[in-house]
């Protein structure tokens, strides 16, 4: 018991430092594993909350997600996919029901965000609008990568939970890595000024002002 103890005030110790500087380096565009875990009901493993203390992004890090309008954000306690966080709180998607609850969508199944941290950009990759995929992934810095729908849904869904607000204004859409049944790349994102959030598959050809690229931080 004196160990278990002393091990979890050692992680505690961990936790309340790094945390202390991502919430003044980012703010509210730091997400906690316990306020992440409140928000969807869920709840983290001991050995789960000690690594992501651990493991919180480096200064560096944080500063460029701040600098570049992201969220910084725990993923959840056990590896989802997209109709695992849909069955979470469908009410956070548009629609009682989902194309992408068809068996042909395979990437809805296959696509996941796992326990880890995720630095995800709250819109597009600056200019990346009124382009197609191919001309805006030629747009992504050395250091980041696409997302996933699910990744994407996870964190844009977690921060309109927590912040109380949805990561984007007005109407806007990031197109994700996630591959849809008619061969075109998935964006997500919302409709005015509504919470829920919607999915859509799109030719990869469409180059519209208001759907921009995804991005997420690699480190």
């Amino acid at each position: 018991m004196p160990h278990d103890t002393q091990r979890s005030g050692f992680f505690e110790e961990i936790a309340v430092r790094n945390y202390t500087e991502a919430l003044e380096i980012l703010g509210h565009d730091f997400i906690a594993p316990v306020q992440a875990a409140n928000a969807w009901g869920l709840k983290y493993l001991f050995v789960q909350l000690a690594c992501l203390a651990t493991l919180v992004p480096p200064r560096e890090i944080l500063l460029w997600a701040r600098d570049n309008n992201c969220i910084v954000i725990p993923g959840p306690p056990r590896k989802m996919n997209l109709l695992d966080i849909r069955k979470l709180d469908s009410r956070s998607f548009r629609g009682p029901t989902a194309w992408y609850e068809e068996q042909k969508e395979e990437f809805s199944l296959n696509d996941t965000v796992d326990t880890e941290w995720l630095v995800v950009r709250k819109g597009w990759i600056p200019d990346s609008t009124g382009k197609n995929w191919l001309n805006q992934i030629a747009m992504l810095g050395i250091d980041e990568r696409v997302p996933n729908a699910a990744q994407a849904a996870w964190a844009f869904n977690t921060y309109t939970k927590v912040a109380g607000e949805n990561p984007f204004t007005d109407i806007a859409y990031v197109r994700t890595s996630s591959v849809y049944s008619g061969g075109g790349h998935v964006y997500v994102g919302y409709f005015w000024d509504e919470a829920n959030l919607v999915v859509i598959g799109d030719s990869d050809d469409t180059a519209r002002a208001f759907i921009g690229l995804a991005s997420c931080r690699i480190f």
